[in-house]
């Protein structure tokens, strides 16, 4: 696989983690407020409810699956990446993410291959704990572990 199309994986990988680990979260939400709201206000509606998220549950769990199973695979050939957010003394947010690839990881000798890609972003695309930090303490670059960040991420869903 080439740099770019890992790189590329990588991304799209989390955002479905984002979303599948956010998951329990909305079951217990549901659970304690929307079934229950919906059993005493509109009770003929709470099959249908039900059975909504039961689809979704199912797709959700699909989803978190494949999402580990491709971060496992992933995670053979992606050694490391870091993502820098670095303020531009225009006001501009940048960021800058490298990534360390071993072009053959089944070897023990495998060549590492650093891929830097950078973009703008808008200061609401940001994450929070970047957004915290540069409002509460004026920092103006700020680097985040992605591929440690996952890894704690996968460990606690399949905890």
């Amino acid at each position: 696989m080439d740099p770019f199309t890992l790189v590329l994986l990588g991304t799209l990988l989390v955002s479905a983690a984002t979303a599948a680990l956010m998951w329990p979260k909305i079951l217990a939400w549901a659970e304690n407020s929307l079934f229950p709201w919906v059993a005493r206000n509109l009770p003929e509606l709470e099959p249908v409810v039900r059975a909504a998220f039961s689809v979704l549950d199912k797709g959700v769990v699909a989803l978190r699956n494949a999402a580990r199973q491709a971060w496992h695979e992933l995670r053979r050939t992606l050694l490391k990446q870091v993502a820098e957010f670095v303020r531009q003394f225009d006001g501009r947010w940048v960021v800058e993410v490298t990534s360390w690839i071993a072009n053959r990881p089944d070897r023990q000798r495998s060549r590492v291959t650093k891929v830097v890609t950078q973009q703008e972003v808008s200061f609401e695309e940001l994450p929070p704990a970047v957004r915290q930090e540069y409002l509460r303490n004026n920092q103006k670059n700020h680097a985040i572990d992605v591929t440690d960040l996952r890894d704690k991420e996968f460990a606690l869903v399949e905890a």
